[in-house]
């Protein structure tokens, strides 16, 4: 990993790089992260990574997890609604003006 982060801090702004911490042991991680928020594996007192992943399977797969996502996956701006000229490109317009209603 220190050879890879030797690699990113080419092309890395120093402020993000400040935010990145490679650590070599679970003490040296514990310095970092509390135990009370870290899974088993990780020496933490939460529950087990493969524990964690049972339980979002389990709620990701209820009937109304389903219907949400779906939903979502359909929810669309209505463009009759908009102020100014109409365009037919849904990723055009920027955010430089705000208007509020």
């Amino acid at each position: 990993m220190q050879k890879i982060l030797s690699l990113l801090k080419q092309f890395t702004k120093p402020k993000v790089l400040d935010r990145i911490m490679i650590v070599d042991t679970l003490d040296e991680l514990h310095k970092y992260i509390d135990k009370d928020y870290l899974p088993k594996d990780y020496g933490g007192t939460q529950k087990s990574i493969s524990e964690l992943s049972e339980m979002l399977q389990t709620e990701f797969c209820k009937e109304e997890m389903k219907i949400f996502f779906n939903e979502t996956a359909n929810q669309k701006s209505d463009e009759d609604k908009r102020l100014g000229e109409k365009t037919v490109d849904p990723f055009a317009g920027s955010f430089r003006q705000l208007q509020l209603d």
